[in-house]
């Protein structure tokens, strides 16, 4: 059985990853829209809010790993916080989606369990999934806080209904979404400090 090989990928794709860092770290609007999402993550949180997230595919994942991570624990045990990915209940979606369709799978439990005090977190490769888009315009319409973990290309109707864009300055979604990771990690870090 032949095995097919890229030159070095490994060490090639770990050179890229290394150098988008590199970036991030200079990227001073980033770092403010990091901090910005920290302060209004823990302000909800210390308000007894909710945190609901959301994203596809990979996104689905990160969604459900950082509502694992505030609602049981990071690094430390500290007070269990209120964040609930809105990608898990499969009945639920799929309820929606033959109802509906799956562009709404999103909005309709966002109408369904949110209030205007509380954040929605919307990860998104692409910015061009229907059900993340229409779930931004129905949060924005309710006057729900809203911060987007996103890639470079975000349209402008998308961004300006945003609280806090966390824009990653790539095309790449693997690089986007190991960013996104680094990121939703070190605000859990902050969060473990703050309860």
């Amino acid at each position: 059985m032949k095995f097919k090989f890229i030159d070095d990928i490994l060490a090639k794709d770990m050179r890229e990853s290394i150098s988008l860092k590199q970036t991030l770290i200079d990227d001073t609007v980033l770092k403010n829209s990091f901090y910005r999402a920290s302060k209004l993550i823990i302000e909800k949180l210390k308000n007894n809010k909710k945190i609901l997230i959301i994203g596809n595919g990979g996104s689905a994942a990160d969604s459900q790993h950082f509502a694992a991570e505030l609602s049981s624990k990071f690094q430390k045990k500290r007070k269990h916080l209120s964040a609930l990915a809105l990608t898990t209940d499969t009945s639920v979606i799929s309820s929606i989606a033959n109802d509906f369709g799956y562009k709404y799978i999103f909005s309709k439990q966002i109408d369904a369990i949110a209030n205007n005090k509380d954040i929605l977190i919307a990860f998104t490769t692409s910015c061009k999934s229907k059900n993340i888009i229409n779930a931004i315009n129905f949060a924005y319409k309710k006057d729900i806080k809203i911060i987007l973990f996103c890639g470079k290309n975000v349209p402008y109707n998308i961004k300006k209904k945003v609280n806090v864009l966390l824009s990653i300055n790539s095309t790449s979604i693997p690089r986007i979404q190991e960013s996104h990771l680094f990121l939703y990690h070190t605000i859990c870090k902050i969060v473990d400090n703050n309860f």
